[in-house]
């Protein structure tokens, strides 16, 4: 589930930081300004000229006021996850098996003739596309079919319908694919693959 929502939390949380980020930026009403109801600060609805008023704030001098540190804060948590998004929505690397593959059979038992095959990988999920079915055409004609599992870059399993076939591999590439397969008759042997 969270793999299948990660973009769009990512935006969400992208949207809320900056949100956020651009509220703490605002300036907020001085505790102490003029006409804020204090009747010793001059206020211009009270009847005082500008330039009174203006010579009577130089008089009592200037406050000053800790800076808060809220918005520093939210500043730098807003950095942080805008460095997160770029390196987890831009930079990852994605091993997509969906689409149509070429794949080369050769036996290393003796007697087998190698072959080549076309793949067509099919995810049970397009937005995370780990699991689904498979269909191996040669000539244009379905020899086979079954399900695919991706595990991570590194294995890659697919079975026959009937488990009369096992492919186990990994991803060499975005676009290539190797590994080993067994048949249901114990040949065995090397599998390569190139999408399309």
């Amino acid at each position: 589930m969270i793999m299948r929502c990660k973009r769009p939390i990512a935006l969400t949380l992208a949207f809320t930081l900056f949100a956020l980020l651009g509220l703490s930026a605002m300036p907020l009403p001085a505790a102490g300004a003029p006409g804020a109801g204090r009747p010793d600060e001059p206020s211009l609805e009270r009847g005082d000229s500008a330039p009174q008023a203006v010579e009577r704030e130089m008089q009592a001098g200037v406050r000053l006021e800790k800076k808060k540190i809220l918005p520093v804060v939210l500043i730098g948590a807003a950095v942080v996850a805008g460095i997160f998004l770029v390196v987890m929505l831009v930079s990852k690397v994605k091993y997509d098996i969906s689409g149509t593959w070429d794949f080369h059979n050769s036996f290393t038992s003796a007697g087998e003739i190698d072959f080549d095959s076309v793949w067509v990988f099919t995810p049970y999920d397009s937005l995370n596309p780990v699991q689904g079915t498979y269909r191996r055409m040669v000539n244009g004609v379905t020899v086979g079919s079954g399900s695919f599992t991706v595990v991570n870059k590194k294995e890659v399993v697919f079975y026959g319908a009937g488990y009369e076939e096992e492919y186990k591999g990994q991803f060499d590439g975005k676009k290539t694919m190797s590994g080993t397969f067994t048949l249901i008759s114990t040949a065995k042997g090397t599998w390569t693959a190139t999408k399309r």
